[in-house]
Parts: C-alpha cells; sequence; structure tokens
C-alpha cells in the first residue's frame, strides 16, 4: 500500500543521506501503525539513546540500515 511505498522511500532516502538507523514513535492508539512497522522489521524497543527526541508515553521502534 501507499503506507508501504512510502516508509521505504524514506527509508532510501535515510540511506542516501549517510543515515545507518531509523527510530519512529507512535502511539497506543495508532495499532496499524504499529503492525506497518512490524512488519517493515522494525524492532520494538524501550528507549532511544541519548539525544534523539521522544514523548516518554510514546511506542519507540527502531531499525538498522
Amino acid at each position: 500500500g501507499v503506507a508501504r511505498r512510502l516508509m521505504h522511500a524514506a527509508e532510501e532516502w535515510a540511506r542516501g543521506d549517510g543515515r545507518r538507523e531509523i527510530f519512529l514513535e507512535t502511539g497506543d492508539k495508532q495499532p496499524e501503525a504499529v503492525a506497518l512497522y512490524h512488519s517493515l522489521n522494525y524492532e520494538r524497543v524501550t528507549a532511544f539513546p541519548d539525544g534523539v527526541p521522544h514523548y516518554p508515553e510514546g511506542i519507540k521502534f527502531y531499525k538498522s540500515l
């Protein structure tokens, strides 16, 4: 779907920009986002590294590029 294509495009942009990892965050009222991130091999994590902005109550995801 469109969301998957947009996510792949974002990952390609990040790679092209020299990024080696992506951190994503969503809320507990967005199960579709959680499912999408899991389907794209994002790992759910409990915290982001220091310096990565986040919401304390957000559901956090990480992917190595």
